[in-house]
């Protein structure tokens, strides 16, 4: 019996040791969950606090499962309080929630090709800063952006296009004309959106309050946000 009980355990062990290449580990970094204020509002610089650190650890390849539980759901089910209005671009390779690495409940994500607004948007936006107290208006543009490369190619090479698309080349127009390159034309594009963000006399008056900041950022498709200042 004392042999068959120390075969066993050995047989055991091997088995055990042998799982170690084939399953999966988890320590207390990977599981790490940053717990984010529920009703406590931000301010909109330790917003681009939380925002910077996310990009950062998904820039380096260190992105963490962050405020999907269940727990975090249930916390949710009452309210919201994001403590940032995100507006980009449509552009699959630039999705906010991953690349700032957060989870539910964060961030107010707003997103139409050429990171432009139109009315439905604003009043999204507005909602979000009004109602929900969110502190920080972050538009985002990135590299090689579809739409304004469209709206570039219409201005500087008369190229036409069909369809509702020109509706969305036709507010990124004025910022092409005013450039002399892509890469130029997307950052005057995001300036302009943003300005006229802050046109809204809503989102005017929430700014000159001090209670919004509008800020503008740049995502290169390596990874990495850059947020102005």
């Amino acid at each position: 019996m004392k042999k068959f009980l120390l075969f066993f355990t050995l047989i055991t062990s091997m088995l055990f040791v042998g799982c170690d290449n084939i399953m999966p580990t988890f320590n207390e970094k990977t599981m790490e969950t940053y717990k984010i204020p529920s009703k406590e509002v931000l301010t909109a610089d330790e917003s681009i606090k939380l925002l910077k650190e996310g990009n950062i650890r998904f820039l380096n390849d260190k992105s963490i499962v962050t405020n999907v539980s269940s727990e975090r759901r249930n916390s949710l089910r009452n309210g919201q309080y994001p403590y940032a209005v995100v507006v980009s671009c449509s552009d699959s390779r630039v999705t906010p929630e991953l690349i700032f690495n957060v989870g539910l409940g964060e961030i107010f994500d707003i997103r139409i090709a050429g990171n432009v607004v139109n009315s439905d948007a604003l009043g999204s936006i507005e909602y979000a800063v009004s109602y929900l107290n969110s502190p920080l208006i972050l538009v985002i543009g990135h590299e090689n952006c579809g739409a304004v490369e469209a709206a570039y190619n219409n201005v500087k090479h008369n190229v036409k296009f069909q369809g509702n698309i020109n509706s969305i080349i036709k507010k990124i127009k004025p910022s092409v004309k005013e450039t002399n390159s892509l890469d130029e034309a997307i950052h005057k594009n995001v300036e302009n959106v943003a300005l006229e963000i802050k046109n809204s006399p809503i989102i005017k008056k929430l700014v000159e309050e001090n209670k919004v900041a509008v800020k503008t950022a740049y995502y290169s498709l390596d990874g990495g946000v850059v947020i102005n200042d």
